[in-house]
């Protein structure tokens, strides 16, 4: 099987089940914007991989199927400097290229469409430990603030928040503190 866009998105889930990891070792670093840097990072390495794996087409079609714009050219770019210095790039770089790229708008809305269509946040955000949830969130949304896109992204940063129960009831308040209404009239109270 070929990489398209459901090979990205599973080697994507893949990396982010692996996130507590990643976040032992940026969490001692000094890098800005580090979680959406490195959000950014865990979507864009399968493409780099597909590439350098002889798939380069595949990769920017998977791409271009997120995302068609400026910015997507600017990304398909990059990773072909990426693919062309296959044995010095490294995930690091990654997070270190979008940091420094952040503040450039086209490719920001790329690298949003990606977190967005790929299920990114939400991914994150459960798989990252209980203990470490908060801060996760906290920090995440205090960077996307800072980038100017944290209302694209607020219904991911609410965890826990049920929008839906079913076709028999609604949910108000979060899972933990929760009022189920079902459609037989029953209460039921979390």
């Amino acid at each position: 099987m070929g990489f398209d866009f459901l090979a990205w998105r599973q080697a994507v889930g893949g990396k982010l089940r692996q996130l507590d990891e990643w976040l032992e070792v940026w969490r001692r670093r000094e890098v800005r914007y580090m979680l959406y840097g490195g959000l950014c990072s865990l979507s864009l390495w399968p493409l780099v991989e597909a590439a350098r794996s002889g798939e380069p087409t595949a990769a920017i079609l998977a791409l271009g199927s997120v995302a068609g714009s400026v910015g997507a050219n600017l990304v398909a770019e990059q990773i072909q400097r990426w693919t062309d210095n296959a044995n010095k790039v490294q995930e690091d770089d990654i997070v270190s290229w979008v940091a420094a790229q952040a503040s450039d708008s086209d490719l920001r809305a790329v690298l949003d469409d990606i977190l967005t269509k790929l299920d990114v946040l939400s991914q994150a955000i459960t798989a990252v430990p209980n203990n470490d949830r908060d801060w996760f969130v906290n920090t995440l949304r205090n960077e996307l603030t800072q980038l100017g896109n944290a209302p694209r992204f607020e219904g991911a940063l609410a965890p826990g928040i049920v929008t839906a129960v079913g076709t028999r009831g609604v949910a108000v308040g979060s899972v933990k503190d929760c009022v189920i209404i079902t459609g037989d009239h029953n209460e039921v109270v979390g």
